[in-house]
Protein backbone atom coordinates (compact mmCIF):
# COMPACT_ATOMS: atom_id res chain seq x y z
CA UNK A 1 0.00 0.00 0.00
CA UNK A 2 1.55 3.70 -0.84
CA UNK A 3 0.68 6.14 1.69
CA UNK A 4 1.90 9.01 -0.49
CA UNK A 5 -0.39 9.16 -3.40
CA UNK A 6 -2.71 6.64 -2.01
CA UNK A 7 -4.14 8.54 0.88
CA UNK A 8 -2.62 11.94 1.59
CA UNK A 9 -5.03 13.85 3.09
CA UNK A 10 -4.62 10.88 5.82
CA UNK A 11 -1.14 11.37 6.30
CA UNK A 12 -1.60 14.68 6.96
CA UNK A 13 -4.11 14.22 9.27
CA UNK A 14 -2.43 11.62 10.89
CA UNK A 15 1.27 14.34 10.82
CA UNK A 16 -1.00 17.00 12.60
CA UNK A 17 -1.79 14.14 15.18
CA UNK A 18 1.49 13.56 15.84
CA UNK A 19 2.61 17.34 16.54
CA UNK A 20 3.91 17.90 13.24
CA UNK A 21 4.03 21.82 11.80
CA UNK A 22 3.20 21.86 8.02
CA UNK A 23 6.49 22.70 6.62
CA UNK A 24 7.84 19.09 8.62
CA UNK A 25 5.02 17.71 6.32
CA UNK A 26 5.91 19.46 2.98
CA UNK A 27 9.47 18.28 4.04
CA UNK A 28 8.99 14.46 4.92
CA UNK A 29 6.18 13.84 1.76
CA UNK A 30 8.34 15.69 -0.64
CA UNK A 31 5.75 17.99 -1.68
CA UNK A 32 5.52 22.14 -1.60
CA UNK A 33 4.48 24.21 1.30
CA UNK A 34 1.50 25.54 -0.67
CA UNK A 35 0.18 22.27 -1.78
CA UNK A 36 0.44 21.51 2.26
CA UNK A 37 -1.28 24.85 3.09
CA UNK A 38 -4.20 23.70 0.23
CA UNK A 39 -4.82 20.25 1.70
CA UNK A 40 -5.11 21.86 5.32
CA UNK A 41 -7.62 24.59 4.24
CA UNK A 42 -9.69 21.41 2.87
CA UNK A 43 -9.60 19.62 5.74
CA UNK A 44 -10.75 22.45 7.80
CA UNK A 45 -13.09 23.22 5.95
CA UNK A 46 -14.81 20.01 6.08
CA UNK A 47 -14.30 19.99 10.29
CA UNK A 48 -11.64 17.51 10.13
CA UNK A 49 -9.10 20.10 11.47
CA UNK A 50 -9.19 23.31 13.43
CA UNK A 51 -6.62 25.82 14.18
CA UNK A 52 -5.12 26.37 17.62
CA UNK A 53 -2.52 28.85 16.85
CA UNK A 54 0.04 29.89 14.48
CA UNK A 55 1.33 27.27 12.02
CA UNK A 56 -0.27 24.55 14.97
CA UNK A 57 -3.64 22.46 14.00
CA UNK A 58 -5.29 19.91 15.97
CA UNK A 59 -7.73 17.30 14.43
CA UNK A 60 -10.78 16.62 15.06
CA UNK A 61 -12.49 13.84 12.47
CA UNK A 62 -12.54 11.29 16.17
CA UNK A 63 -15.89 13.63 17.37
CA UNK A 64 -17.22 13.08 13.74
CA UNK A 65 -17.22 8.94 14.35
CA UNK A 66 -20.18 8.89 16.78
CA UNK A 67 -23.44 7.57 15.77
CA UNK A 68 -21.84 5.33 12.81
CA UNK A 69 -23.54 2.20 12.01
CA UNK A 70 -19.82 -0.24 11.11
CA UNK A 71 -16.76 -1.26 14.56
CA UNK A 72 -13.94 -1.72 12.87
CA UNK A 73 -11.47 -3.60 15.46
CA UNK A 74 -8.80 -6.43 16.20
CA UNK A 75 -6.70 -4.79 13.42
CA UNK A 76 -2.87 -6.20 13.37
CA UNK A 77 -0.82 -4.46 10.53
CA UNK A 78 2.58 -5.73 8.81
CA UNK A 79 4.55 -2.65 7.94
CA UNK A 80 7.74 -3.00 5.26
CA UNK A 81 11.35 -2.30 6.56
CA UNK A 82 13.31 -0.42 3.59
CA UNK A 83 16.73 -1.65 5.43
CA UNK A 84 17.85 -3.58 7.77
CA UNK A 85 17.53 -2.30 11.40
CA UNK A 86 19.72 -3.16 14.66
CA UNK A 87 16.70 -2.88 17.24
CA UNK A 88 18.31 -3.85 19.60
CA UNK A 89 20.92 -1.04 19.53
CA UNK A 90 18.41 1.41 19.34
CA UNK A 91 16.28 0.42 21.67
CA UNK A 92 19.43 0.29 24.83
CA UNK A 93 20.04 3.81 23.52
CA UNK A 94 16.65 5.19 23.58
CA UNK A 95 16.69 3.49 27.03
CA UNK A 96 13.18 1.48 25.86
CA UNK A 97 12.11 -1.86 27.37
CA UNK A 98 12.15 -4.50 25.35
CA UNK A 99 11.79 -8.44 25.22
CA UNK A 100 13.56 -10.93 22.74
CA UNK A 101 11.41 -14.30 21.86
CA UNK A 102 12.88 -17.37 21.14
CA UNK A 103 12.54 -16.40 17.28
CA UNK A 104 14.82 -13.89 17.73
CA UNK A 105 12.20 -11.15 17.20
CA UNK A 106 11.78 -8.12 19.52
CA UNK A 107 8.43 -7.36 21.86
CA UNK A 108 8.04 -3.71 22.36
CA UNK A 109 5.12 -2.32 24.15
CA UNK A 110 4.37 1.44 23.08
CA UNK A 111 1.21 3.79 23.60
CA UNK A 112 -0.58 0.77 24.61
CA UNK A 113 0.36 -1.27 21.90
CA UNK A 114 2.38 -4.53 21.61
CA UNK A 115 4.69 -4.34 18.80
CA UNK A 116 6.73 -7.64 17.46
CA UNK A 117 10.44 -5.64 15.65
CA UNK A 118 11.53 -8.40 13.22
CA UNK A 119 14.17 -8.40 10.56
CA UNK A 120 12.03 -7.52 7.57
CA UNK A 121 8.60 -6.49 8.72
CA UNK A 122 7.17 -4.15 11.95
CA UNK A 123 4.08 -6.03 13.39
CA UNK A 124 1.22 -3.78 14.88
CA UNK A 125 -1.05 -5.02 17.37
CA UNK A 126 -4.30 -2.30 17.55
CA UNK A 127 -6.40 -2.78 20.84
CA UNK A 128 -8.73 0.64 19.95
CA UNK A 129 -12.15 0.53 17.71
CA UNK A 130 -12.87 2.58 14.79
CA UNK A 131 -16.45 3.81 13.71
CA UNK A 132 -17.57 4.70 10.66
CA UNK A 133 -20.56 4.77 8.16
CA UNK A 134 -19.44 1.66 6.30
CA UNK A 135 -15.90 -0.55 6.39
CA UNK A 136 -14.25 1.11 4.19
CA UNK A 137 -14.42 4.33 6.61
CA UNK A 138 -13.93 2.64 9.59
CA UNK A 139 -10.43 1.04 8.03
CA UNK A 140 -9.08 4.68 7.22
CA UNK A 141 -9.74 6.03 10.32
CA UNK A 142 -7.29 2.79 11.81
CA UNK A 143 -5.12 3.74 8.97
CA UNK A 144 -4.76 7.47 10.70
CA UNK A 145 -4.17 5.88 13.81
CA UNK A 146 -1.04 3.39 12.48
CA UNK A 147 0.41 6.41 11.16
CA UNK A 148 0.76 7.95 14.11
CA UNK A 149 2.22 4.62 15.88
CA UNK A 150 4.59 4.93 13.07
CA UNK A 151 5.64 8.13 13.27
CA UNK A 152 5.98 7.59 17.01
CA UNK A 153 8.14 4.70 17.05
CA UNK A 154 10.15 6.16 14.54
CA UNK A 155 10.66 9.59 17.31
CA UNK A 156 10.91 7.24 19.88
CA UNK A 157 13.37 4.68 18.36
CA UNK A 158 15.28 7.44 15.76
CA UNK A 159 14.79 5.65 13.18
CA UNK A 160 13.38 5.71 9.34
CA UNK A 161 10.83 3.03 7.98
CA UNK A 162 9.89 4.99 4.68
CA UNK A 163 11.02 3.74 1.73
CA UNK A 164 11.36 5.12 -2.01
CA UNK A 165 7.62 4.59 -2.08
CA UNK A 166 6.35 6.07 1.20
CA UNK A 167 5.37 3.47 4.28
CA UNK A 168 4.51 0.26 3.04
CA UNK A 169 1.88 -1.91 4.87
CA UNK A 170 -0.87 -4.33 4.81
CA UNK A 171 -3.15 -5.61 7.06
CA UNK A 172 -2.57 -8.90 8.67
CA UNK A 173 -6.12 -9.30 10.54
CA UNK A 174 -8.87 -7.16 10.54
CA UNK A 175 -13.11 -7.53 12.16
CA UNK A 176 -16.02 -5.44 11.13
CA UNK A 177 -19.33 -5.39 13.10
CA UNK A 178 -22.68 -4.45 12.35
CA UNK A 179 -23.62 -2.31 15.30
CA UNK A 180 -27.29 -2.60 16.82
CA UNK A 181 -27.59 -5.23 14.54
CA UNK A 182 -31.40 -6.83 14.43
CA UNK A 183 -30.25 -10.13 13.95
CA UNK A 184 -27.67 -9.67 16.64
CA UNK A 185 -30.66 -8.24 19.15
CA UNK A 186 -32.73 -10.71 18.51
CA UNK A 187 -29.98 -13.67 19.21
CA UNK A 188 -28.85 -12.05 22.30
CA UNK A 189 -32.17 -11.47 23.84
CA UNK A 190 -32.98 -15.37 23.44
CA UNK A 191 -29.60 -16.10 24.23
CA UNK A 192 -28.44 -17.36 21.09
CA UNK A 193 -25.21 -17.55 19.60
CA UNK A 194 -24.32 -18.31 16.26
CA UNK A 195 -20.92 -18.97 14.46
CA UNK A 196 -20.45 -19.47 10.78
CA UNK A 197 -17.16 -21.00 9.41
CA UNK A 198 -16.28 -21.76 6.13
CA UNK A 199 -12.84 -23.72 4.98
CA UNK A 200 -10.93 -20.80 5.97
CA UNK A 201 -12.47 -20.73 9.41
CA UNK A 202 -14.55 -18.41 11.34
CA UNK A 203 -16.00 -15.71 9.52
CA UNK A 204 -18.73 -14.52 10.92
CA UNK A 205 -20.61 -14.58 14.34
CA UNK A 206 -22.79 -12.77 16.64
CA UNK A 207 -21.25 -10.96 19.71
CA UNK A 208 -22.72 -8.62 22.51
CA UNK A 209 -19.03 -8.13 24.42
CA UNK A 210 -19.08 -4.25 24.09
CA UNK A 211 -23.07 -4.31 24.65
CA UNK A 212 -23.41 -3.19 20.96
CA UNK A 213 -25.44 -6.02 19.71
CA UNK A 214 -23.19 -6.91 16.85
CA UNK A 215 -23.12 -9.05 13.56
CA UNK A 216 -19.18 -9.38 13.67
CA UNK A 217 -17.11 -10.64 10.26
CA UNK A 218 -13.54 -11.27 10.35
CA UNK A 219 -11.18 -10.84 8.13
CA UNK A 220 -7.57 -11.48 7.16
CA UNK A 221 -5.64 -9.67 4.68
CA UNK A 222 -8.20 -10.76 1.62
CA UNK A 223 -10.41 -7.94 1.91
CA UNK A 224 -14.02 -6.27 3.36
CA UNK A 225 -16.43 -7.75 0.82
CA UNK A 226 -17.82 -10.05 3.50
CA UNK A 227 -18.73 -6.44 5.72
CA UNK A 228 -19.91 -5.32 3.09
CA UNK A 229 -21.85 -7.77 1.62
CA UNK A 230 -23.66 -8.64 4.89
CA UNK A 231 -24.39 -4.33 5.25
CA UNK A 232 -25.78 -4.37 2.02
CA UNK A 233 -27.79 -7.78 3.05
CA UNK A 234 -29.45 -6.33 5.86
CA UNK A 235 -29.89 -2.50 4.26
CA UNK A 236 -32.01 -4.28 1.26
CA UNK A 237 -34.27 -6.39 4.00
CA UNK A 238 -35.15 -3.05 6.34
CA UNK A 239 -35.50 -1.80 3.04
CA UNK A 240 -38.39 -3.64 2.18
CA UNK A 241 -39.51 -4.10 6.02
CA UNK A 242 -38.27 -7.56 6.57
CA UNK A 243 -41.16 -9.12 4.90
CA UNK A 244 -38.76 -11.04 2.43
CA UNK A 245 -38.21 -13.86 4.79
CA UNK A 246 -37.96 -17.30 3.52
CA UNK A 247 -41.96 -18.08 3.71
CA UNK A 248 -42.78 -15.27 2.00
CA UNK A 249 -40.53 -16.31 -1.03
CA UNK A 250 -42.31 -19.67 -0.83
CA UNK A 251 -45.78 -18.66 -0.58
CA UNK A 252 -44.99 -16.45 -3.56
CA UNK A 253 -43.38 -19.12 -5.44
CA UNK A 254 -46.32 -20.88 -4.86
CA UNK A 255 -48.69 -18.01 -5.75
CA UNK A 256 -46.80 -17.66 -9.06
CA UNK A 257 -47.03 -21.25 -9.67
CA UNK A 258 -50.82 -21.65 -9.06
CA UNK A 259 -51.22 -18.73 -11.11
CA UNK A 260 -49.16 -20.07 -13.74
CA UNK A 261 -51.36 -23.84 -13.26
CA UNK A 262 -54.38 -21.51 -14.15
CA UNK A 263 -53.06 -19.78 -16.77
CA UNK A 264 -51.89 -22.91 -18.36
CA UNK A 265 -55.20 -24.68 -17.82
CA UNK A 266 -57.47 -21.24 -19.44
CA UNK A 267 -54.88 -21.31 -22.38
CA UNK A 268 -55.72 -24.95 -22.63
CA UNK A 269 -59.76 -24.47 -22.31
CA UNK A 270 -59.12 -21.14 -24.78
CA UNK A 271 -57.20 -23.70 -27.65
CA UNK A 272 -59.93 -26.10 -27.78
CA UNK A 273 -62.98 -23.55 -28.27
CA UNK A 274 -60.80 -22.36 -30.69
CA UNK A 275 -60.34 -25.97 -32.29
CA UNK A 276 -63.87 -26.19 -31.76
CA UNK A 277 -64.92 -23.39 -33.58
CA UNK A 278 -62.74 -23.81 -36.08
CA UNK A 279 -64.18 -27.39 -36.90
CA UNK A 280 -68.00 -25.82 -36.85
CA UNK A 281 -66.61 -22.97 -39.14
CA UNK A 282 -65.20 -26.02 -41.65
CA UNK A 283 -68.94 -27.75 -41.36
CA UNK A 284 -70.65 -24.52 -41.55
CA UNK A 285 -68.91 -23.81 -44.84
CA UNK A 286 -69.52 -27.23 -46.06
CA UNK A 287 -73.28 -27.09 -45.75
CA UNK A 288 -73.33 -23.64 -47.06
CA UNK A 289 -71.46 -25.48 -49.78
CA UNK A 290 -73.60 -28.33 -50.08
CA UNK A 291 -76.39 -26.17 -50.43
CA UNK A 292 -75.24 -23.94 -53.36
CA UNK A 293 -74.83 -27.08 -55.35
CA UNK A 294 -78.40 -28.35 -54.70
CA UNK A 295 -79.49 -24.70 -56.04
CA UNK A 296 -77.35 -25.29 -58.85
CA UNK A 297 -78.81 -28.70 -59.84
Amino acid sequence: MEVKKGVLLDVIIASIQAGKYPSQIAREQNISKQNVAYYIRKLKDEGLIKKKGYGVWETNFYSNQVARTIRGHAFMWKVKIPKKIDWKKQLNNSKIKYTELKTKVIRIILNGRKIWLGKKNIVIYEPESFFGSNAIESKKFAVLKLLKIIYKLEEKLKVDVKGKEGYLFSVARQHYSLIKNCLAQQCNEDGIKINVSNQNGLWFLVDNSYNLDEAETVHNETGMLDSIGIQNYFNDHKKHNFKVTPTFMLESINQVTQNQLMFNQNFESHVKAIKTLSQCVKELQKEIRNLKNEKNN
